[in-house]
């Protein structure tokens, strides 16, 4: 598959993946705003799969403290965190 540029693949980080490496096959996204609770329900149902080739990208819409305080609580390596403004 073609590769895309702009606001779809914009949130990833460059060097990430270094090219000996490849992406995740799959990537589950949670979205969340001020829902810590539910948040850490979704991260760990997400994070207790079996399947072993996915990230779990979580976009984080301008949350609290909370929030920022769950998703640093979590030492995943699947875990990226998108946070906007």
């Amino acid at each position: 598959p073609a590769r895309r540029s702009g606001p779809a693949s914009a949130g990833r980080e460059a060097g990430r993946y270094p090219s000996r490496m490849q992406r995740p096959r799959v990537t589950l996204a949670i979205a969340t705003h001020d829902r810590p609770g539910y948040l850490a329900e979704s991260l760990a149902s997400a994070l207790a799969q079996d399947y072993d080739d996915y990230e779990v990208l979580v976009v984080d819409d301008a949350s609290g403290p909370d929030t920022a305080a769950l998703l640093a609580a979590v030492a995943d390596p699947r875990l990226r965190v998108v946070r906007s403004a």
